[in-house]
């Protein structure tokens, strides 16, 4: 297995096998009395196959300036009791849908190829959570249900139907545990 690499200065970091031959590699800084979540992480496709990652956000957050077009997204944030889940995926279109939809937006990734990014987000809630952890949505590039594809700096951004929330699989990092600075099983 060839790991992909990505500049993580001593941060608590994890390696994780996913779906399609991916193998992501990400560290979190969180600090105690800020509510902020810093991710690095790089993806690689060790796959035949090219890959979407949405991690892009949506068409609709790139027109507000919510996020640069082409840019990491702001991730979803999904609380269990003291668990949260940063999740970057394409989301199935809500009902009823809105004037203008969250239409997913995802970077193509080859075959042998490698995606290094990052993002900072606020998290929710009064406090730090206990645990958390990111999940990234990933799927085999389908050209029946991507369009509009546009070069930037980051890679080919494709804008994907609704159907590839059906599609996709999500790539989760392992728990990590915000009072010990690590992740769980590391």
């Amino acid at each position: 297995m060839s790991s992909p690499s990505v500049t993580v200065d001593s941060l608590p970091e994890a390696r994780v096998q996913g779906p399609f031959d991916t193998h992501l590699l990400v560290a979190f800084d969180v600090r105690p009395g800020r509510l902020v979540a810093d991710v690095r992480y790089a993806l690689r496709n060790d796959g035949q196959v090219p890959l979407i990652v949405f991690d892009r956000g949506t068409v609709h957050g790139a027109d507000i300036g919510q996020q640069t077009l082409g840019g990491v997204g702001v991730p979803m944030q999904e609380s269990t009791g003291e668990d949260v889940t940063l999740v970057h995926a394409a989301m199935p279109l809500p009902d009823p849908s809105p004037t203008s939809p969250p239409t997913p937006l995802g970077v193509e990734l080859a075959p042998g190829a490698s995606l290094a990014a990052q993002f900072q987000v606020m998290l929710q809630g009064p406090s730090l959570p206990k645990r958390l952890r990111w999940c990234v949505g990933v799927m085999p590039f389908d050209e029946k249900l991507l369009s509009s594809p546009l070069q930037t700096k980051d890679g080919l951004v494709w804008t994907a139907s609704f159907e590839s929330a059906e599609r996709q699989e999500r790539l989760c990092t392992p728990w990590y545990d915000t009072v010990n600075t690590r992740f769980e099983g590391s």
